[in-house]
């Protein structure tokens, strides 16, 4: 049977063993034929799965390489299989479960994976490739209609709702992250009440509190949702990373600017207090430099510690961003006002 990824997984599902969901394998092939004769063959078979790899099996048809399509078509026809086959051959045994077979596609970053007996015969193929409702599966067609991105896309939210099907678990998986908001909350209250001699003095300041968080929290959720791209993979590729940082900050400065200039502007009308107005303007600029740096790098950081991203980067980005907003915010209206205006 072949697995429907984009209706999401029940956990009975998850749990199926992985040759419930394999299919027939078309491409595995004697590891002593020729690459002509293998092609000989291909022109007059029926391929039930997408052609993403062929593999090469020895007498007893255990599974002994494989070999990517490219590969193939560019040796040359009198040239066996198992001259060019890796024989580093990641598999899976046909009584794993469903889930993990999800887990190793998704760590491998591929689409396909042969399963196997103990003995390491060749038994079928698993794949990930979303159905399309009231049409026949044409491999050629699939490929074309759904990106490898949209694949994983696909993976992560099937795991996601095998794993919280009924109100009592979703509520066990996500309450847990949401004490982040409640403590965020708690240690601003705190850092207020540590700088209530110039909130006292300079009520304005109060006042535009919201204004910074919530501009603090926008942007670190922008920078969190493009950080998150690079997750899709199962892995951290850290040149294109670092380069999104550094786009990161060139925006934060001119988002920073921007907003610092307006904002300022509007305090100004209501209260022409010089250092009161650079202080609001300046905690802004740093508030969105630290926030993009934040929001880019915490879903990296959950995913080096084997925390799911996905549920936990945006409680943990926005508690920090709240907590160091404010204390920015405050630390500098108060050194600003006590230094130069007292």
């Amino acid at each position: 049977m072949r697995l429907d990824i984009s209706k999401g997984l029940s956990s009975s599902e998850l749990q199926s063993p992985i040759s419930t969901f394999m299919v027939k394998v078309a491409t595995a092939f004697h590891e002593e034929m020729t690459i002509e004769e293998v092609l000989a063959i291909l022109r007059k078979r029926e391929i039930p799965h997408i052609i993403q790899y062929f593999y090469s099996v020895d007498d007893e048809h255990v599974l002994t390489g494989i070999l990517a399509t490219r590969d193939l078509l560019m040796s040359e026809p009198t040239t066996k299989l198992k001259a060019i086959v890796d024989r580093d051959v990641v598999a899976i045994e046909q009584n794993e479960t469903l889930l993990e077979g999800i887990k190793l596609l998704e760590k491998q970053g591929i689409q396909a994976v042969p399963v196997v007996d103990q003995a390491r015969h060749i038994k079928g193929i698993f794949e990930i490739v979303p159905e399309h409702k009231h049409q026949n599966f044409d491999p050629a067609k699939a490929i074309q209609k759904v990106t490898s991105k949209d694949i994983y896309q696909l993976i992560g939210l099937s795991l996601q709702l095998g794993r919280v099907n009924s109100t009592l678990l979703e509520f066990r998986y996500r309450m847990p992250w949401l004490f982040c908001t409640m403590f965020a909350g708690l240690v601003c209250a705190t850092v207020a009440a540590t700088f209530k001699p110039i909130l006292s003095q300079y009520v304005v300041l109060a006042m535009f509190i919201p204004l910074v968080l919530s501009l603090g929290e926008s942007v670190a959720m922008q920078s969190m949702s493009l950080s998150l791209q690079f997750l899709h993979y199962g892995k951290v590729h850290w040149k294109p990373f670092f380069r999104r940082i550094a786009v990161e900050w060139s925006t934060a400065l001119l988002i920073g600017f921007s907003c610092a200039f307006l904002i300022g502007s509007v305090f100004w009308v209501w209260n022409s207090t010089f250092h009161a107005m650079l202080a609001v303007t300046s905690s802004i600029f740093m508030t969105m430099i630290f926030s993009t740096t934040l929001g880019t790098t915490m879903p990296v950081i959950l995913h080096l510690l084997s925390l799911d991203p996905k549920v936990a980067a945006g409680p943990v980005v926005l508690m920090l961003t709240d907590i160091f907003a404010s204390l920015i915010y405050l630390a500098i209206s108060n050194w600003l006002l006590t230094t130069f205006v007292q």
